[in-house]
């Protein structure tokens, strides 16, 4: 009986997660044209189209993306796209889908592990206002193998290592759940870190840099929402620069002083989490690592906060439910606002600003003390062991 209801637990959870993701498409479709939603999966053709064209990315061909991320952008290409950008980007819009729908199960599967039946469902509340903009971006592979190495922790099973070293090569990030195990597991923490570390190695090789052709700050980072607020305040616009994405063209120290606030970030975290008291604490605590593993870069584009919303669907308090889903909010707001034009414009960089400090404000409350009542006050023997 309790398996059945499980299976229909788990049924439900995933028809509502589809439902959501094809009313993201039904809302894409009807604001395509003027909107930044749909529209990287373009990109992402392109991409192929030139490997096929001129040979081995990063060797013959410049490109912007980890080696994992190889993966989701070939599929399209070899089920139609090539022929059809239309059915590039439906194909790979359905993959995305299933990274959304496999997410939800996963982070359903790993509360219950955690005595939380209820996780998966504020997973889908906090990321329902974001899907139309990420079931166009690759974000969600990488979500996957983050959160398939925390399932493999509470589970108990020493393979976890695995889908975070993938991860680190597919956006880096996923590489911080090593921070679930140095402790306890340092050999296997540092394969799962090893893949970041290789990853960050290869965003800074020549053909990566150039296809990525940031300058300066991102628009929307800490540290450049400010600048921009400063400069549009002043002279009337933020002089924003726009290649492959906007940014604000500043000296190097201030490029240096917003990597070492989100190391800062990192720290902290980290600190928090060596004196976790249940793994479910740890889990939740990883989602302030990684707020600062995004703020360390040069680049936050929109979609980053996606990385962030799983661990907060493990924490039971409604606050954090209510900072969770405001920065899920703004966030979209800000995708629908997004132009050429509104990144010059003074009022653009108020609302990154007021973003960027609920994003704060949930760092804070991943890592704040007595939290949360504990689930499961043991991890894993595989876990504890070593």
């Amino acid at each position: 009986m309790k398996s059945r209801l499980t299976r229909r637990r788990n049924m439900s959870i995933v028809l509502c997660s589809v439902a959501l993701c094809a009313a993201a498409v039904v809302f894409d479709a009807a604001n395509s044209a003027d909107r930044i939603f749909a529209g990287d999966p373009h990109v992402y053709r392109a991409r192929v189209a030139e490997m096929m064209q001129n040979g081995l990315p990063y060797i013959d061909v410049p490109f912007e993306h980890l080696p994992v991320m190889l993966v989701p952008m070939l599929i399209p290409w070899f089920l139609g796209g090539a022929e059809s950008p239309g059915i590039y980007t439906s194909v790979f819009g359905v993959l995305m889908t299933i990274c959304i729908g496999g997410s939800t199960v996963l982070i359903q599967r790993i509360g219950e592990s955690l005595g939380d039946r209820a996780a998966g469902w504020r997973w889908l509340l906090l990321s329902a206002p974001l899907l139309p903009l990420v079931l166009f971006r690759n974000d969600p592979v990488a979500v996957v193998l983050a959160l398939l190495a925390v399932l493999a922790i509470t589970d108990g099973r020493p393979g976890w290592w695995i889908p975070a070293f993938l991860g680190g090569l597919a956006k880096i990030w996923p590489s911080a759940v090593a921070s679930l195990g140095w402790k306890r597991q340092l050999g296997r923490s540092a394969a799962a870190a090893a893949g970041g570390v290789a990853g960050l190695a290869l965003s800074f090789a020549p053909s990566f840099a150039s296809a990525r052709n940031a300058v300066g700050l991102h628009t929307e980072t800490i540290v450049g929402a400010i600048v921009g607020l400063v400069r549009a305040a002043r002279d009337g616009s933020a002089e924003v620069l726009v290649t492959t994405a906007a940014y604000l063209n500043v000296p190097g120290w201030v490029v240096a002083v917003n990597t070492l606030l989100g190391l800062g970030v990192v720290g902290l975290a980290l600190l928090a989490m060596s004196r976790q008291r249940s793994a479910r604490e740890g889990v939740v605590a990883l989602g302030a690592v990684v707020i600062g593993v995004i703020m360390t870069s040069n680049l936050f584009s929109l979609q980053y906060v996606l990385w962030v919303l799983p661990f907060l669907a493990f924490d039971r308090r409604k606050v954090v439910l209510l900072a969770g889903l405001a920065l899920s909010l703004l966030t979209g707001w800000l995708a629908w606002v997004w132009s050429v034009k509104t990144v010059q414009h003074l009022d653009f960089y108020v609302l990154v600003s007021v973003r960027n400090l609920v994003l704060l404000l949930v760092a804070w409350l991943c890592v704040s003390p007595a939290r949360l009542p504990s689930g499961v006050d043991e991890l894993p023997a595989v876990y504890r062991a070593g």
